[in-house]
């Protein structure tokens, strides 16, 4: 059953490059996480939360928007120090995070220096708390998936650079899309559980695809070739610093990852990694097309410019 009858992801219409990165940033942590902008009402928030029920025993830990630097990073456990007479280290939300997925819901909204040291301990894999007479480190190993509405004000460019993939979700204009947002809306809203229960089949079937992925993901390896293509294609994006590259060959992989467990599923025996002709243009393709839809490639810095 879909984790708490939450909206189900493969029931969101259209918003297909912003599903695509999501998928993306599930099976690989390394690509950097996602950045989703858009105006309000376009279902930026449901969408995110949906994949909930693609993750497995995985959880989302939401960061609140009042979030305190104890909340956040942690601090002196105060029940130890009053009964106990001991200092102990309480973990935050990061340390709960870590092998699970980080939701900043209006990221934008956040005080900047939280987000920012939040951010830079995920890439740095390592959270150092010296406070409280505490020393204390562990580790951080998160996918922070998070979404703002440019039109209540953007993030610095030093911060959108820290997110892997950016995806700009906009109104449909489709009349056939919008009348069947509402028609899924409404159905929702009367019956949640017979609407949820009408998509338990296919979001089973591609919660098993995201997990098939994570376990092909080790054997893609990423050949000097696609190592030149990346830099290519980051220099001509004019991409500043060279984190661009790096997320984009992660999120390449991934697309890759999942390709081959399609193939795999219709009849196909053999990996098609980098190494190679076929699996050379498997992962060239999948990193053209990550350009294309702005979904890697250092994305949320480029649309912050």
């Amino acid at each position: 059953m879909l984790k708490n009858n939450l909206y189900p992801f493969t029931a969101v219409v259209g918003q297909e490059e912003a599903k695509k990165a999501l998928l993306i940033a599930l099976v690989n942590r390394r690509a950097g996480g996602l950045l989703i902008g858009g105006a309000k009402g376009t279902a930026k928030s449901v969408l995110a939360r949906s994949v909930q029920s693609l993750i497995g025993a995985q959880r989302m830990l939401t960061l609140p928007l009042n979030v305190t630097e104890d909340m956040l990073f942690g601090s002196i456990d105060l029940e130890a120090a009053v009964s106990l007479g001991e200092k102990r280290f309480s973990p935050g939300i990061l340390a709960r995070a870590t092998d699970n997925i980080l939701y900043i819901d209006e990221a934008n909204l956040l005080r900047q220096e939280l987000l920012t040291a939040a951010l830079d301990a995920n890439s740095a894999g390592i959270n150092n708390v010296e406070r409280d007479g505490i020393s204390c480190s562990h580790e951080v190993r998160t996918t922070v998936i998070a979404t703002m509405n440019p039109e209540e004000g953007t993030l610095p460019g030093h911060i959108l650079d820290r997110f892997g993939m950016y995806a700009d979700m906009q109104a449909l204009q489709d009349i056939g899309q919008r009348v069947e947002v509402i028609q899924r809306a409404l159905a929702y809203s009367n019956n949640t559980l017979a609407f949820c229960e009408q998509y338990e089949e296919e979001t089973a079937a591609l919660a098993a695809k995201v997990q098939a992925a994570r376990e092909l993901l080790p054997q893609v390896e990423v050949s000097d070739a696609m190592l030149m293509l990346a830099a290519q294609l980051c220099s001509q994006a004019f991409c500043a610093g060279h984190r661009a590259e790096i997320y984009l060959l992660e999120a390449a992989r991934a697309i890759a990852a999942m390709h081959t467990e399609a193939v795999r599923r219709h009849g196909g025996a053999r990996l098609r990694a980098a190494k190679g002709r076929g699996g050379g243009s498997t992962v060239r393709a999948a990193a053209s097309y990550a350009q294309a839809t702005r979904a890697t490639a250092g994305g949320a810095g480029a649309a912050g410019r």
